[in-house]
């Protein structure tokens, strides 16, 4: 049974989207979990400070503080199955990429490119232009099994610093 390359192609071109979207959720996550130590941190410092530990004040920052803590261990856990997720996704697309590689050189002696990007970036499909704008990024996938390359699909990469 042949393999409908239009859906693989697809299917890949949503991982890496699925890939670079779980990539930009870790930095925030991992943004929170700094702010979170650094927080922390600072309770401790406090609660250092305060000569008399059984005072209201005490008990409530301490109180805080363990809070916190069980925040940021949900956190560092939610980052942890974020990553383990990332790496799932680019199992499952770099799986494929070899046949859609090879099946794209077989009929056009080229590669399709696919981009993920982000606000400050675009790429345009019809002309293969990847535009990335000051700020911006975009990610692709490639996978190529091939003693020689040539790629002849025109890609135009236009960095914008305005």
């Amino acid at each position: 049974m042949a393999i409908d390359m239009t859906n693989l192609k697809n299917h890949i071109k949503d991982h890496i989207i699925q890939k670079f979207r779980i990539d930009e959720t870790i930095v925030d996550y991992q943004k929170m979990d700094v702010k979170l130590r650094e927080l922390i941190i600072d309770q401790k410092d406090l609660l250092n400070q305060l000569p008399d530990k059984t005072s209201e004040q005490y008990l409530i920052i301490e109180e805080r503080m363990a809070k916190n803590q069980e925040i940021r261990d949900k956190v560092q856990n939610i980052i942890q199955a974020f990553l383990q997720t990332r790496d799932y996704t680019i199992q499952v697309a770099q799986k494929h990429l070899p046949e859609v590689t090879r099946s794209e050189f077989n009929s056009a002696g080229f590669y399709i490119h696919y981009f993920a990007t982000d606000p400050n970036s675009s790429f345009n499909e019809t002309d293969h232009t990847l535009e990335i704008n000051k700020g911006g990024h975009a990610e692709t996938l490639m996978g190529v099994h091939t003693d020689h390359w040539k790629d002849n699909s025109q890609l135009t990469i236009k960095i914008i610093n305005s």
